[in-house]
């Protein structure tokens, strides 16, 4: 995900979530607009917005505090 784009399918993976948490995870992160999804006929992907980058980089520097 380096380019801040993967599978619906990829996510589920490595979240370890179920495709019901799931559901629900990716639709509240969209609703604070850090996630956009783009549907492709069967295949669904999601992509970091600017603010998902700004969040996910702000979050990696105050985890690197905790640690």
């Amino acid at each position: 995900m380096a380019d801040g784009v993967t599978a619906k399918t990829r996510l589920m993976q490595r979240s370890n979530l179920d495709s019901r948490a799931m559901k629900s995870y990716m639709a509240v992160i969209a609703e604070k607009g850090l996630l956009s999804s783009e549907k492709n006929g069967s295949h669904e992907s999601y992509h970091l917005t600017g603010k998902g980058k700004d969040f996910l980089q702000t979050y990696n520097t105050l985890q690197g505090y905790l640690d």
